[in-house]
Order: C-alpha cells, then sequence, then structure tokens
C-alpha cells in the first residue's frame, strides 16, 4: 500500500512538473534586454510621452532598460500607439474613442494601441498596473515594485472602452497645486475633466466643461439691472434688479425674450472665446429665487416644477446653438427647486442634464430603499432617464461643514456610481474638499473615487487594502482597523445625514474618538520610516480634529480657564501644527481660516498663520448673529439662540438666503429647531457660541449690535 501510494505521489508530481513546462513554453513570454518600444515619428506627443513613460517605470520595475526605437527592425517589439507597422502585423486600425485602448501581447509583439488623444496612454497605464503591478497612489507616491526574478507575461488580447465619458474628482489635491506633477497625477488617475491646464504630451486641454451656475455671469445686474429691471426675477413681488452679489440673490425672468436674446449672445460669445469647450453652461444661479412672474409661474405650475421655465429657455438656446453649432452641449443644473423634472418639456437633444444630489444621504447608497432621504432623488433620476439622453452627476464627496471630520461614506461611492451608470448617466462629476489640502481621508478617498470613475466594478474593500498596504505599510493594520469600525458604527446607526453636519450627525461618539485615537497611535508607533510617518500623521487629522469639538464653537472673547488651556494644549497643538505641516488652510467650504487662528490665539506657543481678510470675517459673522436673533424674534421662531451661525451655514449658505427673506423659509426654520432639541444641539455653528441662557444671548446680541 505505502509502495502504490508513492507511486501515486510521483505521478502527480510528473504530471504537474509536465504542466508547468508546458505552460512556460506554451503560455509564457518572457520579457528581457532584447526586446525594444517601438514609437515611430508619426506618433502623436502623448503617444511618445506613453512610450517614455513605459520604458521608465517598468525598468524602474524590473531593471530591464529597454530602447526606445522610431524604426522598426528584426527582433521583438512592443508597439507603443498607432504606426502602420502594427496595421501590417497583427493589429489593424480601427476607430477607437478618444479614450478606449487594446493590449495584445504574443509571443514576440506587444501591442497597446488606443484612440487620441489619451488612449494609448490609458491602455500604458493598464498595463503598468495590471501587470507590472505599478500604482499610482498620490501625486508624490507612485508604488513600484522590485521585480528580481524573470519578467513573465501570459497572451492575451484585451480592450477596453470606459463606461463614463467625464470623470472629475474635484479635491484639493488635484486641483490646488499647478505642478507638472500634479497634472500627471491627474492623468495617471484617468481624471479627464478637470479644469487644470494640461500640456499637449498629456492630451491637452479637456473638451469637457462643467455644468455650473451660469446666470450671474451671462447677464451681471452691473451691466443690465438698471436699465432692464425685467430682465430679473420677480420675487415677492420685488424684481431682484439691484443686488450686491448676483450669484446668490438672483435669477433671471426666463420667460422674457429679450433675456433669451441676451443668454443667447452670452453663449455664442462664449463659444467663439473657446473653441476647444464642447458644453457651455445655461443654468440657475446658486439660490431659491426664481422668477415668480405670471408668465414664469404659468409654465411652472402647468409643468409641476420651476424646471418648467428653466427648460423652456434651455431649450431655445440649444435649438440656435444646434444650427451654427452642432458640436456643442448646452448644459443646465437639474438642483435643488429645479431637480424635479417637467410633465410634458422634454430636453432638446444637444440639452445636458447635471443632476445634484446635495439632498442625498452620504451615509448609505443612494440607491438603498431603506434610506426614506434618497427616495426622492432617485424619483428623479428615474424620471430624467425616460426623456433625457444625457445625463450627467453631480455628487457630493466630503462633509462640507467640516472637510477635516470623519466622514463616513468610503463604501457608498461605489454603489453610487453603479447606480447613477444604470440610469443612463454618461458622466459624474464628483465634488469634494476642493480648497484645501489634507480633508479627511483625502488621498485614500481620491485613490478609491478615481479608480471607480474609471472602472466602477472593482471592489472597493481591495482598492482600500491596497491603498492603505501600499501607503501606509504596516501601519495599515490599525487604519484599517479604524476605518472598518467607525463605517460599522455609522451604517448601524439609523441616522440619515446630507453632506453638512457636525460629528454627532455621523455617529461620532466618544467610542469612535477613543478607537481612532488608539488606531493611529500604533500605526504611528510601528511606521516603517518617516515617509510612512509624514503619511499616518496626514491622515490622523481627522482623529485631531474630532477630539476637539467640545471647544471647537468658541468665540474669539470667549477665553478658556487655565486649567482647560492645559488640558487641551497638547491636543490643539498636535492639530494646528498637523494641519499646517500638511497644507490644511480651510476647514469647510465657505469660511475663511478664521477658527484656526481663533483657536490659536487661545495657546500662546502655538502660532497659525492670520487670516488676511479676519478682520472682515468676524464683524460679518456677529452682523449675521445679530440679524437672525432679531428676525426670529419678529417671527416668533422659537430658542433663537440656536440659530446664529449654524443656521447661516445649513440655509443662507446652502440658498444664498438674505435675512431680508426668512419669511419663506419660516418652516424649515422651525424644522431646523426640533432637530436641534431633538440632538440636543446647544452649539451654534463656526467661531461663535451662543448660550441657552436668556442673559447671555441678551449680551452677544448688545455686543453683536455694537459691532
Amino acid at each position: 500500500m505505502k509502495s502504490d501510494y508513492k507511486i501515486q505521489i510521483k505521478r502527480a508530481l510528473l504530471i504537474v512538473l509536465y504542466c508547468t513546462a508546458l505552460s512556460l513554453g506554451q503560455n509564457d513570454i518572457e520579457v528581457n534586454e532584447e526586446w525594444h518600444i517601438y514609437s515611430p515619428l508619426s506618433s502623436s506627443s502623448p503617444e511618445n510621452f506613453a512610450a517614455k513613460e513605459f520604458q521608465t517605470l517598468f525598468r524602474q520595475a524590473t531593471d530591464i532598460n529597454l530602447p526606445i526605437s522610431t524604426e522598426k527592425e528584426f527582433g521583438k517589439f512592443i508597439f507603443i500607439g498607432h504606426n502602420k507597422l502594427a496595421d501590417s502585423n497583427e493589429i489593424k486600425i480601427v476607430n477607437y474613442g478618444e479614450e478606449d485602448f487594446r493590449i495584445i501581447i504574443s509571443d514576440d509583439h506587444i501591442y497597446i494601441v488606443g484612440g487620441r488623444p489619451r488612449g494609448t496612454l490609458y491602455g500604458v497605464y493598464t498595463f503598468l498596473e495590471d501587470y507590472v503591478g505599478v500604482k499610482f497612489l498620490t501625486a508624490e507616491h507612485t508604488y513600484i515594485p522590485k521585480i528580481k526574478k524573470s519578467f513573465l507575461l501570459k497572451t492575451i488580447d484585451r480592450s477596453y472602452h470606459p463606461p463614463l465619458m467625464y470623470r472629475n474628482v474635484y479635491s484639493g489635491e488635484f486641483i490646488l497645486p499647478s505642478d507638472e506633477q500634479t497634472k500627471l497625477f491627474l492623468v495617471r488617475s484617468r481624471i479627464n475633466a478637470s479644469d487644470q491646464v494640461l500640456p499637449d504630451y498629456l492630451g491637452g486641454v479637456s473638451s469637457f466643461k462643467l455644468i455650473n451656475h451660469s446666470f450671474w455671469s451671462q447677464l451681471p445686474t452691473s451691466e443690465f439691472g438698471t436699465q432692464h429691471p425685467e430682465y430679473y426675477a420677480l420675487f415677492n413681488s420685488r424684481r431682484l434688479s439691484n443686488v450686491k452679489n448676483d450669484a446668490s440673490e438672483t435669477q433671471l425672468c426666463l420667460t422674457n425674450p429679450d433675456v433669451l436674446k441676451q443668454v443667447i449672445d452670452a453663449v455664442e460669445s462664449e463659444i467663439i472665446a473657446r473653441p476647444n469647450i464642447k458644453t457651455i453652461s445655461v443654468s440657475q444661479n446658486d439660490n431659491y429665487f426664481y422668477c415668480q412672474c405670471e408668465n414664469c409661474s404659468r409654465i411652472d405650475d402647468a409643468e409641476g416644477s420651476p424646471m418648467g421655465s428653466l427648460l423652456k429657455l434651455v431649450n431655445n438656446v440649444a435649438e440656435y446653438t444646434k444650427n451654427k453649432y452642432p458640436e456643442y452641449k448646452i448644459g443646465t443644473l437639474a438642483y435643488q427647486y429645479s431637480r424635479k423634472p417637467p410633465k410634458d418639456i422634454r430636453p432638446h437633444e444637444n440639452v445636458q442634464i447635471q443632476l445634484c444630489s446635495i439632498e442625498c444621504c452620504i451615509m448609505h447608497p443612494i440607491a438603498d430603499a431603506n434610506c426614506p432621504q434618497n427616495i426622492a432623488f432617485c424619483q428623479d433620476l428615474n424620471s430624467w432617464s425616460r426623456i433625457c439622453d444625457h445625463i450627467y452627476i453631480w455628487n457630493y464627496n466630503t462633509n462640507f461643514q467640516d472637510y477635516l471630520l470623519p466622514c463616513p461614506n468610503l463604501y457608498v461611492i461605489a454603489p453610487n456610481i453603479r447606480y447613477f451608470l444604470s440610469r443612463g448617466a454618461k458622466g459624474i462629476f464628483m465634488q469634494g474638499a476642493y480648497n484645501t489640502l489634507a480633508s479627511e481621508f483625502s488621498d485614500l478617498r481620491n485613490y478609491i473615487t478615481a479608480r471607480l470613475l474609471w472602472d466602477p466594478n472593482q471592489d472597493t474593500e481591495k482598492l482600500i487594502d491596497e491603498f492603505l498596504r501600499l501607503h501606509y505599510g504596516k501601519s495599515a493594520d490599525p487604519i484599517k482597523q479604524y476605518i472598518t469600525f467607525f463605517h460599522n458604527k455609522a451604517c448601524s446607526s439609523g441616522m440619515h445625514t446630507s453632506p453638512y453636519g457636525k460629528a454627532a450627525d455621523y455617529a461620532i461618539d466618544d467610542e469612535v474618538i477613543e478607537f481612532g485615537k488608539k488606531a493611529f497611535r500604533d500605526a504611528m508607533a510601528i511606521a516603517k520610516n518617516e515617509d510612512f510617518k509624514k503619511r499616518v500623521e496626514k491622515a490622523s487629522i481627522c482623529i485631531l480634529r474630532v477630539e476637539l469639538e467640545p471647544i471647537w464653537y468658541i468665540n474669539q472673547s470667549s477665553n478658556l480657564t487655565p486649567n482647560q488651556i492645559e488640558m487641551l494644549m497638547p491636543s490643539v497643538s498636535q492639530f494646528l501644527l498637523t494641519c499646517k505641516e500638511n497644507g490644511v488652510n480651510l476647514n469647510n467650504q465657505n469660511e475663511v481660516q478664521a477658527l484656526f487662528f481663533m483657536l490659536a490665539t487661545q495657546f500662546e506657543n502655538v502660532s497659525y498663520p492670520k487670516p488676511a481678510n479676519l478682520e472682515k470675517a468676524i464683524p460679518k459673522l456677529r452682523s449675521v448673529v445679530a440679524g437672525y436673533l432679531s428676525k426670529c424674534t419678529e417671527l416668533n421662531i422659537s430658542q433663537p439662540y440656536l440659530a446664529a451661525v449654524d443656521l447661516y451655514q445649513r440655509i443662507l449658505v446652502q440658498s444664498a438666503m438674505p435675512i431680508t427673506d426668512l419669511e419663506i423659509f419660516k418652516p424649515r426654520v422651525e424644522h431646523f429647531f426640533k432637530l436641534c432639541d431633538k440632538y440636543n444641539i446647544s452649539r451654534a455653528g463656526e467661531c461663535v457660541f451662543i448660550s441657552q441662557k436668556s442673559e447671555e444671548l441678551k449680551k452677544l446680541l448688545k455686543q453683536s449690535t455694537k459691532n
């Protein structure tokens, strides 16, 4: 029996060895010094750069230097980009889309070809990622493996067409630095719609432009308001033609025929000035003051949505441009009051709808049937998808009230992108913390988001694990434990929160804070070297910030006791210095860094740059407090001490609502106060602390009035 057993083992080993040899002999292709890269003189600038990228990164990974040849000789070649020689061999040149590519690996040739301008370049990056193991983690950190053995490949023929035409991760790391390294990282991340001006070798300027608020620039009140007040919205029986800020205080009268002519003139001027941009915005300003005149109201009432009068105007503009500029799309926002599609009016074939999800819950997938906050948006998206062929999404990927707070949305990014695609979306704009660096897990969030926009079928868990392992080394484990703990707690909390909130709104409590503090202490303790420590320190800003939640909402004139200063000194000092070292210059979307400076003034040994406009910011905030308090009293709104700047952020910032028009939002204000009572919220916003005691309320009101 033992003898038979040994014979069976030997036979099995022989079979394994035979199969391995067969596999190596027939299927494995070894790329070595005998190979060349073929990039002919006829190649485009991005294709030539793609060949250099392949050469450089492949050499760094394998220590194999592949020379670049402009002429084909005998031997083994890697063909980069379109050329006649590749066409005469195994691959026929076809009409690839701008970003499509094809990779063929055969016995003695490798072909990486794609559309122009960036298809071939994307093909090279895909080859380097999938077959060499290179990972483009951040602009400063490209992971390159060290391959010490022979570099072997399997034969393959694969093609890829990105499902989203428009991909934009609007984050500080992709926007604020304008150096070549950042621009290269944008392309390596396959973001194709950035505002960055890319050089020709990276494909040049994108033809995409975000559909955004535009009426403020197309018909400014400073130019037309005095002579033509009828151009502007009639709201509460008043034409909004004499305002200080068009973007936040007025809209257009959309049924005025002269407004249509002026908008068409503005659109045509933009087309002539920027012929490479193929999407033009004709869209509402960022406020709720849509026109209530008889003509506009008649259309809106009949269509069941203020989108009725807006879309009619946009359609007329699109009809005009179709005849003269047929390749251009006219885009408009479906945003807040205009999000609901009209009953009967249909978008023109050249109209693009940019649908915004600002009201949606950031903690649950938008398609989650158990999340009541998302139901209305899903209904609107479904309706738009039935009547429009050009749907683009404006999604929100951070906490705009505080960029630094932990934000439990990493696991909703993938299902949201897939859901948008399933409803016909052709592009997605992911708005993140765009005006600062080092927001909460910005590097990880950027990595996940960019890769899912490029290939929505990728697995979030694998992407997180990959990034953490390569970017933080041994420190990855405790950081991953914190991410998992926090997201699980938020998901199971039963809470539903928009992209504007405080710590408590995202299920952040003492347990989360203590877990995070320990996780990052452990991560820092096992960081391999200074590079890993700096990365861990940057990631820890979210925990340093949330640890300060009890004192975050303080007045500039509020003095802490000596005991409080002594207790908080290490935390505040570490927080401010870490923010300073990592380029944090704003803590939310709309306010200056005044808060950081005011925190720093409480601690003598901590210095933080004084904002240039600090003196202007504080009186403004105090006047807002005073205005809201007096208006709440006038309208008999209970508990006015809760309004202050928090209401300013939650309503004024989102709706650009002047204090004088608070009447129309009285129900929303009352609802806000009820929520404050429910969750025992007694802090009233950035920079100002309002006590519940009436004496302190009167003191603040008196002080605000003086200022």
